[in-house]
């Protein structure tokens, strides 16, 4: 059946370790924080602390590398699927059944995303840790003709994550006009190849 709840909407304030992502060379750990409508994705190169800061509404995105800052007019990649919310969703969810992920006995249930705006419906598997308050800690896509990709979550802690996590520089160059070839979410700037992880 259809119903108008998305089952990540309930986990607005939390922080985790995500491994594995939706985009090709996305294999790496990676620190998650949520904070309502936003988001923030973070890693840790040559010493130094790389993010993006996403507002899931607006769509927009604030990636902080080593060659600057830049504001994008398009989501990170990491925030999928928590965006998939909001006005004009609607979600069948269908129960598969029970396992064990990574020591949490999990309760399994795929969902295809359905939106008069995308053209390939979102359709993948959730498997919902019982002693997380059913918090996905794994995600496995089901979408056939598409790649296959895996997104696993660990270190889950409930509550709101340091706000300063989420403040911003002012003086964020805006890319608007990426032109094709940097698919959206990627943090690419124009004449960097498109890159999943932070650099």
């Amino acid at each position: 059946p259809e119903s108008t709840q998305f089952p990540l909407d309930r986990f607005r304030e939390f922080s985790a370790i995500q491994t594995e992502g939706m985009t090709p060379g996305s294999d790496w750990d990676g620190w998650v924080y949520r904070s309502g409508d936003l988001m923030r994705m973070q890693a840790v190169q040559q010493g130094k602390t790389q993010y993006f800061v996403d507002d899931l509404v607006k769509g927009t995105s604030y990636g902080l590398s080593l060659s600057g800052c830049a504001k994008l007019p398009y989501l990170y990649s990491r925030t999928f699927p928590w965006f998939m919310s909001g006005p004009g969703y609607t979600y069948e969810r269908v129960a598969v059944g029970e396992d064990t992920v990574d020591g949490h006995h999990v309760h399994v249930e795929d969902i295809t995303i359905h939106n008069k705006k995308l053209a390939n419906l979102p359709h993948f598997r959730l498997y919902e840790a019982d002693d997380l308050q059913g918090f996905p800690i794994k995600i496995v896509n089901q979408q056939e003709k598409v790649r296959q990709w895996i997104i696993h979550y660990k270190n889950v802690v409930f509550g709101p994550p340091d706000p300063t996590l989420f403040t911003v520089p002012r003086d964020c160059e805006s890319l608007n006009n990426l032109g094709p070839g940097h698919p959206s979410g990627t943090g690419a700037k124009p004449k960097t190849p498109p890159a999943d992880k932070p650099k």
